[in-house]
């Protein structure tokens, strides 16, 4: 990310999940005119950049959905040290000597981009390559100098979609640190690439950013407009309507903002759909290191699992000790159960559990969230996002349209159950299996078609799998 024109390392650059080394240095140079252009440059810093500041002239640009920082604006040959903060914790960190291999005059360090050659010092994490995430703080220093932001939950959120008019959509969210949404306008660098042609590209005005429809403030779309035309097709290949349209239903998508000439003092992407977290090529000798939970059994508390506690299960590195706390809109923290567990190795990567009992769950109620306090060698944090269904109660089962009888014609059945509910039914004699959560046939709205005598059977089936009582409709046909 050396100089004053950051470019980005964009999924259509390779093959799905993560790029070839010899794609991934190059991305840093050269910003896209079209981008630039669509910069909305009078905007203010946004709130990632924390009391600390970023120094005139610098930046930080962070992609946290594969664990990669450049930093650029320092002296050529100046030892630079990048760490990554999460809470009190210091959770990665790298050094190095600024470098400028474009010759722009300015320094700076690519962590985790995947060097060219051997790693050099700042190619990659020391010793382990942490799992940044939104909320994380990034810090830059040579010693005298310090920058520092906070990172943005910027993601996609779901895959692209061929909406009725022929455009291409993609969901995204643009949220600060704080959680609070990013403005519309400050979303600059909406950007695809053809994963078999990197010559060709959406960006600019070919690529419309848009609130999605009935969605929560941050939540946002790139629509692609049909007809599709390229902003830039370097080789002059031609490619139809069809081939664009397969192009931009896969991997080649970048979200963010700060992606522009001049370079603003921080950025925030998200490069890929596929792409995953961890160690670029060229950088595996600092495996991945996670502090997280990784599921819960059951994973929701029903009727029916409610004696048998519950599990949490996760990962951590380097952590002397895991406290989980289980709180819900009353206990906060008062009286809150919590479970402490020692890793059985100190060092390194680590799998944990820690058992609830029933009786420690009898007082929590809906949603349990799931608090996860991570002691590290020289600091502590806890995660916040992990929560747990608790619902106790059967629903209602369903009623149907037309009551149990003898009629002289076919009758069409719909069913109808409690809001948010799924409902099974299955049709047959009387002597036939009663629905379950997972048997019986799936109510999609389609009424049922009762031509002859028959027993229909349905149950109503809540978000954490409560099943209500079976109701059963006798139906006789005499024509």
């Amino acid at each position: 990310m050396y100089g004053s024109s950051p470019h980005t390392r964009l999924a259509g650059d390779h093959p799905p999940g993560r790029s070839s080394n010899k794609h991934r240095k190059h991305w840093a140079i050269g910003a896209s005119a079209a981008l630039a252009a669509s910069a909305v440059a009078a905007l203010p810093a946004s709130a990632t950049i924390t009391d600390v500041g970023v120094a005139e002239g610098h930046n930080i640009t962070v992609f946290h959905n594969i664990d990669f920082v450049a930093v650029s604006g320092w002296t050529v040959g100046e030892q630079v040290t990048v760490e990554v903060h999460r809470g009190a914790a210091l959770i990665g960190t790298a050094a190095g000597p600024a470098s400028d291999p474009e010759a722009t005059g300015s320094g700076g360090l690519e962590v985790n981009h995947g060097p060219e050659g051997v790693a050099a010092a700042g190619d990659c994490w020391t010793d382990n390559t942490p799992d940044i995430r939104p909320g994380d703080r990034v810090t830059v220093s040579n010693g005298t100098v310090t920058d520092e932001v906070l990172v943005d939950d910027i993601r996609f959120t779901g895959n692209p979609v061929e909406v009725r008019n022929g455009d291409i959509v993609v969901p995204f969210v643009a949220r600060l640190a704080n959680g609070n949404p990013i403005p519309r306008a400050r979303i600059d660098s909406a950007e695809f690439r053809a994963a078999t042609n990197n010559s060709v590209r959406f960006e600019g005005a070919d690529v419309v950013v848009q609130r999605q429809p009935g969605g929560a403030p941050g939540e946002y779309q790139t629509r692609f407009r049909s007809p599709f035309s390229p902003t830039r097709n370097d080789d002059d290949t031609p490619f139809n309507q069809r081939q664009l349209r397969r192009a931009l239903l896969g991997d080649g998508h970048a979200i963010g903002f700060g992606h522009v000439d001049p370079v603003p003092a921080e950025a925030m992407l998200h490069d890929g759909l596929a792409d995953a977290p961890g160690p670029a090529p060229g950088c595996e000798a600092a495996p991945s290191a996670r502090w997280a939970v990784d599921g819960t059994g059951p994973a929701a508390i029903n009727v029916r699992n409610q004696n048998r506690g519950l599990t949490v299960r996760g990962e951590s590195h380097n952590a002397s000790s895991i406290t989980v706390r289980l709180t819900d809109n009353v206990r906060a923290t008062t009286g809150a159960p919590e479970v402490t567990v020692t890793p059985a190795s100190a060092t390194g990567a680590q799998a944990w559990r820690a058992h609830f009992t029933a009786e420690q769950l009898s007082d929590l109620d809906r949603n349990i969230r799931v608090a996860t306090t991570f002691v590290l060698p020289d600091g502590e944090f806890t995660d916040r996002s992990t929560i747990v269904r608790k619902d106790v109660v059967r629903p209602n089962a369903p009623r149907a349209s037309v009551r149990s009888g003898l009629y002289r014609r076919t009758k069409r059945v719909a069913l109808r159950g409690p809001a948010g509910t799924e409902i099974r039914y299955t049709l047959g004699n009387g002597r036939q299996a009663r629905p379950t959560a997972r048997r019986g046939s799936r109510f999609t709205g389609r009424r049922i078609v009762i031509s002859s005598t028959q027993t229909l059977k349905a149950v109503s089936i809540d978000a954490v799998g409560n099943v209500s009582a079976v109701n059963r409709w006798r139906y006789r046909i005499r024509r």
